[in-house]
């Protein structure tokens, strides 16, 4: 419950509002005395949606107060308060809601007392409310696996039942609910059923579709088990089926690491995979991290290996994948290895190709690390030039720029022995208002270098 004792402290020492989403809060958890101190002190500007918030959480007591002074305070229950309990169970609020006048209205309240398996509720709805109506009571109690509401509904003739009875329960892996609805009713189901069973890696439900039922698949069934690592999936419908999968299948096994599927794949070949195909998978794995990966797809067909491949790895900063595709592809473009390295702040990168090769540390390196503050890729730079006056000027000039404070003194610590003039007049020589931003930016900085001269 809520701590009244706090909120009297805040109310005692100046005045306060709450929010409506408070009093909602208040409702849902029944706190009858707090809501009733909220009402009293005027700390809440309507409660529209309270009343309703408290039956569906079957808050009788609460709901009782609400009517008793609705006329007072202007607020009412709405259709969302009968559905509400009925989603969540609460016969005693839909009771107390249709004997007080609260629910006189049609209402679908069977469809939510339905799909949440409430077979208490549902009955007592039909059994008193006969103005109301059913909408999908029957697709999605079978969507939740709710057998016993899905029978009562059929043997009473409480609403109709669609295709999306059993594709929704395929997909669940409610077997059960499928066979019966297979075996009592004719509304049939589509390839969406053996599609989602196969996305979510129902094997037996695939399996028992596939046996007994004539709608089939497509290919996304493959190509979905396959993206979500369901193997044993793949290999029946591979098996038993002709749809098979698309070309992209590859990719999603070696973007997701996925180093079994991506052996079965090439093992098997569903689908034509030429070049093209490989070298792009190459990419997504290099991208992941993934070298079990990319040395498989490398050894299956090496000319796959593209300059793309390496780059790959350089953008997400993956050095073994990085030493690795330069030991064993002969596309590699080094200089381009680098500037992207240094373009996404991946110091290891850079710092391995700067002692392995004769390749300096590109312009870019210096701005991209100034400008989002990347104090590991600034330490480097700071080894690698040796404090050069040019390289300085520039990472100062940039960094007033961006407006990257922290960068400035650092700069400011690591090179005390060159000047701040000539970067604000470099950042600001566009405009006076940059001057003057420039300056407001690096003033502080600029006191600081002239006090550690003075030293």
């Amino acid at each position: 419950m809520g701590h009244l004792d706090v909120v009297t402290w805040v109310l005692e020492r100046g005045r306060c509002r709450c929010r409506c989403s408070v009093a909602e809060e208040v409702a849902r958890r029944g706190d009858l005395e707090m809501m009733k101190f909220l009402v009293d002190h005027s700390l809440v500007d309507g409660l529209t949606a309270a009343p309703d918030v408290a039956a569906e959480f079957g808050h009788v007591e609460m709901m009782r107060w609400f009517a008793e002074n609705e006329d007072k305070h202007g607020w009412q229950f709405t259709e969302n308060a009968l559905k509400g309990a009925a989603a969540n169970g609460f016969k005693d609020a839909v009771v107390w809601l249709h004997e007080h006048g609260k629910a006189d209205y049609k209402s679908n309240a069977m469809d939510y007392a339905a799909g949440n398996g409430h077979l208490d509720v549902l009955q007592w709805l039909h059994g008193h409310r006969h103005a109301d109506y059913v909408v999908d009571a029957m697709d999605v109690a079978a969507k939740n696996g709710h057998l016993e509401v899905l029978q009562w509904l059929h043997t009473n003739a409480v609403g109709a039942c669609t295709p999306l009875a059993i594709d929704m329960a395929a997909e669940r892996n409610h077997l059960n609910v499928v066979k019966w609805l297979h075996e009592n009713r004719c509304d049939g189901c589509t390839t969406v059923a053996m599609d989602g069973a196969a996305k979510e890696g129902h094997i037996e439900v695939v399996k028992w579709l596939h046996y007994n039922r004539d709608e089939g698949c497509t290919y996304l069934a493959m190509d979905c088990a396959v993206q979500n690592g369901y193997l044993d999936v793949v290999s029946f419908l591979y098996e038993n089926r002709s749809e098979g999968c698309t070309k992209n299948a590859i990719n999603l096994a070696a973007g997701n690491g996925d180093l079994k599927m991506v052996q079965w794949l090439l093992a098997h070949k569903p689908v034509g995979l030429n070049e093209e195909c490989l070298a792009e998978a190459l990419a997504l794995a290099a991208t992941g991290g993934y070298l079990d990966v990319v040395k498989c797809l490398h050894m299956s067909c090496s000319d796959a290996c593209q300059p793309d491949t390496i780059l790959a790895g350089a953008r997400s900063g993956h050095l073994e994948i990085v030493r690795w595709l330069r030991e064993n592809c002969s596309e590699t473009s080094l200089s381009q290895v680098m500037f992207f390295a240094a373009e996404n702040c991946h110091v290891e990168i850079v710092k391995w190709l700067c002692e392995s090769t004769t390749l300096q540390c590109p312009t870019n390196a210096m701005k991209r690390a100034v400008s989002i503050g990347d104090f590991s890729m600034l330490q480097f730079l700071r080894i690698a030039t040796a404090k050069d006056r040019a390289f300085l000027a520039s990472a100062r000039r940039i960094a007033a720029g961006y407006h990257q404070t922290e960068v400035m003194q650092w700069l400011t610590e690591n090179y005390s022995e060159v000047r701040y003039q000539h970067c604000v007049n470099e950042t600001s020589r566009d405009s006076p208002s940059r001057k003057f931003g420039a300056w407001r930016h690096t003033l502080p900085l600029y006191t600081s270098a002239l006090a550690f001269t003075a030293l």
